[in-house]
């Protein structure tokens, strides 16, 4: 009985060093500091793990939110960049024209530029 008494109390020191050691190393995860020589209070360190969790979650809808915001503006955007594209291409034919449409100058605009897939509404020659 004396021995199985005293292998029960050693099962349940490791248990505890293990708690202990499980403690201080999320203690020192969470940056806890211990205000003795004992690692810090399980309590505290669950607390702390709790605000860094609550932290992190309000992170984490800060992020999807500021997502939210930017892909609202993909759409209008690439529109404005198409028809950025769409203008350059209608300055470099009415750019040809011109030059084209000089005294003595051959009309070779009317050979050089014709529409492309990339510019499917601009009007065929």
């Amino acid at each position: 009985m004396l021995w199985r008494t005293r292998a029960l109390a050693e099962e349940a020191q490791k248990q505890a060093d293990a708690v202990r050691d499980t403690t201080a190393r999320l203690a020192t995860e969470l940056v806890i500091l211990a205000t003795d020589a004992y690692a810090a209070d399980p309590d505290q360190v669950v607390a702390c793990a709790s605000d860094k969790a609550r932290e992190a979650d309000a992170d984490a809808r800060t992020a999807e939110r500021i997502a939210d915001n930017f892909s609202r503006l993909v759409a209008p955007l690439t529109e404005l960049r198409r028809t950025g594209e769409e203008l350059n291409y209608a300055y470099k034919v009415l750019k040809d024209l011109s030059a084209a449409l000089k005294t003595g100058a051959f009309p070779k605009w009317l050979t050089l530029r014709r529409p492309s897939p990339a510019h499917p509404r601009l009007p065929a020659a």
